[in-house]
């Protein structure tokens, strides 16, 4: 409440007649506008951690459908490989002019990338003939 005579309050008369404001380190603004940087940048770096290892993953998943695409080639082919040779040795055509031996010669290939791809763990190489 004011004084009557001096018209101050009893915090103005104790700093001499002056209202004084607390000072502080920063301004709620500027609290405010920390705290949000503050968020957008540890959200910035999850979001890049977390876009390098989905870059890994697919690299690796990349690898397992080109594993799984010269599987196939190699079963498919091998089969009828298998069928039209034998047919034709008893028939007395020309296997070399088949296009047979390039065929097999891709299956060598393939065999030897999904060796590479897959490695020498022990796991992976119980179903390896």
């Amino acid at each position: 409440m004011a004084d009557s005579l001096t018209g101050l309050t009893g915090m103005e008369k104790k700093t001499g007649g002056k209202m004084e404001k607390k000072k502080s380190g920063l301004g709620i603004r500027a609290k405010i506008n920390s705290l949000i940087f503050g968020i957008v940048v540890l959200l910035s770096g999850i979001l890049i951690f977390a876009t390098n290892k989905f870059m890994e993953y697919n690299a690796e998943y990349e690898h397992v459908l080109e594993n799984i695409s010269k599987i196939t080639y190699i079963k498919t082919n091998s089969i009828k490989v298998a069928r039209t040779v034998v047919n034709m040795c008893a028939a007395g055509g020309n296997v070399a002019g088949s296009g047979h031996p390039e065929i097999v010669e891709t299956m060598k290939q393939y065999i030897v990338d999904i060796g590479v791809n897959i490695g020498d763990e022990p796991e992976y190489n119980q179903n390896r003939n």
